[in-house]
């Protein structure tokens, strides 16, 4: 096992600007894979940063850095740092993967001040082995754990300077690296950022895994997630395939864009293989465009997915199955699913019939995205906007949401003893709570689908119960992991994990087990397994993590991936105001207002609602028009095409729906003045443009 490698120590230069001066700061680094390079966040200044590179200790040779870390801690006091080109035959470290019981030794090598020498007047930085004893109940109080190191024969506390990301070794294994030098300690002491703390961050995570799933960067593409069990010579990614190229031409008038000729598939077993590989499988789910889930079998790692990809893209997500389903069958699917339009992608319908898999997918794809362009609330998953309900308001005893301890769970009569001990542990845990609740206890009068999704966002204990595989359990476990960022409590009956290890079962349900770690337990009186659940769920709450292995997923880390993945710019509370304006006309109305001769909003032949409804819709036409044509200058309106045609765009729009045909004084002059702002926006359109200006200098 590689344990220290000289080979792998680096000192790090960093570069940076100091008023009208430049200055450098020195740290140490360690290289824990052929291409990144671990050290202190404040080694290297976020601003002002001029150039980045590192010196490899075997050789003394510089070598180039790309100047944006690949990822950053500033709590932690962590960052990566690519290396381009990678160093030759340098082998991945070996982590501490659990927390210390015993105080044991530690080594390390650095750059401190202490050993910096004089070399023609030139400094040069020479390395410093170090060493001590690593102690085990040190480190702890307010903030992040660290390690407390102890060290031999220290040095003055001044002369420390250089050693910040010196990577800290017990035995052959990386146990963290150095942050700083307390001053109380006079130079005896170091601090360290935990290598189990460091595995506890998703970008982390991330980081350190290796490249895999790339989404394409132009156009628009389809994602295709396969199930396990692929059923028939034909998969749904052939399928997709042959839908995509059969249809170029409609789809791509459709979509308005030049669509990728083929899909970007995922196997659901591959996204499982490991924390790195999940994370990046969820920041796909985000940015897909068009996915499209095998749901044969209803699979619970498909169905998991499906839950994040509900909470995260309100884009086209179409459900398919390989099986021809009667409607004995639909009607029987989880509730989840029936909300949602199944396709077909089997072989079971005639090539000329509307169901086959090459004339339904381009179909569904088609409607899909018309749907999405021109209903705001378009939704082909349920739970995307049931999670963004604002914080819930307490009832009159004070319960709500947040406090209810949400258990989500099979509803069946076999189940029913599990649910009683596992309600019981967390009623004995928790007295003060309200008591432990699935969905059915749920006393609300709202539907079901509402309440639920609210309360597995907002719920501060959240259990999912994994026995029976319920693909129901897994999609509202997928919301959970996606949408709130405290982890919900997992477990599962002993003899359900046993039976997911034995021969036959599907190899997800194992990959699943070994990358969230349910807690096995038995329903039994005597079984402490869901009171430990518990208790490591209260360090959480308490931002006291326990240890992860390398091959657990963090609590939050799907959370937090997806927090940074997802397309904000989509969420309608980012929409200008005149925009927002629009969609509040455009989604009842939609955006022929006089489309089929007839109004879409229900009752308005009533004379007195309509007239009061045209009332409405004219003065948000009239507001849209004043904040848009005053919001910017108008040598801004010069430079900026884009901000031009808007405003051409709204005042025709206010025109013809606004002020159709005014009869007041006010409103004629309006009408007057718009059609002068008109004119004025042709002129600027005739001049010789002088740039454009980006959406960044309109603040």
């Amino acid at each position: 096992m590689p344990g220290f490698a000289n080979e792998q120590l680096v000192l790090v230069k960093a570069s940076f600007t100091v008023g009208d001066g430049k200055s450098f700061s020195v740290g140490t680094g360690y290289f824990v894979t052929a291409d990144l390079v671990l050290t202190a966040s404040h080694v290297v200044p976020e601003q002002y940063l001029i150039d980045l590179e590192v010196r490899t200790e075997s050789d003394g040779q510089w070598r180039a850095v790309v100047p944006k870390p690949v990822w950053r801690d500033a709590v932690l006091d962590a960052v990566l740092l690519r290396v381009h080109p990678p160093l030759d035959a340098t082998p991945d470290a070996a982590w501490i993967e659990t927390d210390f019981e015993d105080d044991v030794g530690w080594k390390s090598s650095a750059y401190p001040e202490a050993g910096k020498v004089s070399n023609e007047g030139k400094p040069a930085w020479k390395t410093v082995g170090l060493g001590g004893t690593l102690h085990a109940h040190g480190g702890g109080g307010q903030g992040p754990r660290e390690l407390e190191l102890t060290v031999e024969a220290p040095p003055p506390a001044e002369q420390w300077a250089g050693i910040s990301g010196a990577p800290v070794f017990v035995g052959d294994r990386l146990a963290g690296l150095i942050k700083e030098v307390p001053k109380s300690f006079q130079g005896g002491r170091v601090a360290a950022a935990p290598a189990t703390a460091l595995f506890q961050n998703h970008g982390f995570r991330l980081a350190l895994s290796p490249p895999w799933l790339e989404a394409p960067s132009q156009g628009i593409w389809v994602l295709v997630v396969h199930s396990e069990s692929n059923k028939g010579k034909t998969t749904l990614g052939d399928w997709v395939d042959g839908a995509l190229a059969k249809d170029t031409k409609a789809l791509k008038s459709v979509l308005g864009a030049e669509l990728q000729p083929k899909a970007v598939r995922v196997r659901i077993t591959d996204a499982l293989e490991s924390p790195g590989h999940w994370l990046r499988f969820a920041s796909v789910l985000c940015s897909a465009p068009i996915a499209i889930f095998d749901a044969t079998g209803f699979e619970p790692a498909v169905m998991l997915a499906l839950g994040v990809r509900a909470v995260v893209r309100r884009g086209v997500t179409l459900t398919s199955t390989a099986d021809v389903l009667t409607p004995m069958q639909l009607s029987q699917l989880p509730f989840n699913i029936q909300e949602t339009k199944l396709i077909h992608h089997g072989s079971g319908y005639k090539p000329t019939e509307v169901e086959h898999p090459l004339m339904r997918i381009p179909a569904a794809i088609k409607t899909g995205w018309q749907e999405l362009k021109s209903q705001p609330n378009y939704l082909d998953l349920p739970a995307y906007d049931a999670v963004r309900s604002p914080y819930p308001t307490p009832d009159a005893d004070g319960h709500s949401a947040v406090t209810r301890i949400l258990v989500l769970c099979p509803f069946g009569e076999n189940h029913e003893s599990n649910w009683k001990h596992v309600a019981n542990v967390l009623y004995a845990h928790y007295p003060a709570a309200q008591e432990p609740a699935r969905m059915l206890d749920v006393a609300s009068p709202r539907l079901v689908g509402q309440a639920l999704y609210e309360g597995i966002r907002w719920a501060g204990t959240c259990v999912a119960d994994w026995t029976g595989w319920r693909a129901n359990v897994f999609f509202e476990l997928g919301v959970r992991i996606g949408c709130a960022d405290i982890g919900p409590i997992n477990l599962i009956e002993r003899a359900a994990a046993e039976a997911a290890n034995a021969s036959g079962a599907l190899t997800q349900q194992r990959l699943l087990m070994a990358l969230l770690r349910p807690t096995a337990y038995l329903d039994a009186d005597e079984d402490d397994a869901v009171e430990t659940a518990l208790l490591v769920h209260d360090a959480i709450v308490k931002q006291r993590p326990p240890a992860l292995v390398a091959g657990q997923l963090p609590h939050d880390a799907t959370f937090r991936t997806c927090r940074d993945c997802f397309e904000w710019k989509l969420e309608h509370i980012t929409a200008e105001p005149h925009e927002l304006l629009r969609s509040s006309i455009e989604a009842p109305f939609g955006k022929d207002p006089q489309a089929g001769g007839r109004s879409p909003i229900l009752f308005s032949a009533n004379a007195d609602y309509r007239k009061e409804l045209d009332h409405s819709v004219k003065e948000r036409w009239i507001a849209a028009w004043y904040y848009l044509s005053n919001r910017f200058p108008k040598d801004y309106w010069s430079k900026d095409r884009a901000l031009r045609a808007e405003l051409r765009r709204l005042c025709n729009d206010v025109l013809q729906f606004g002020l159709p045909a005014p009869n007041e004084a006010h409103l004629i002059a309006l009408r007057d003045q718009i059609f002068d702002l008109v004119d004025e926006i042709e002129e600027f359109d005739q001049q010789p443009t002088t740039g454009k200006l980006g959406d960044a200098n309109r603040d």
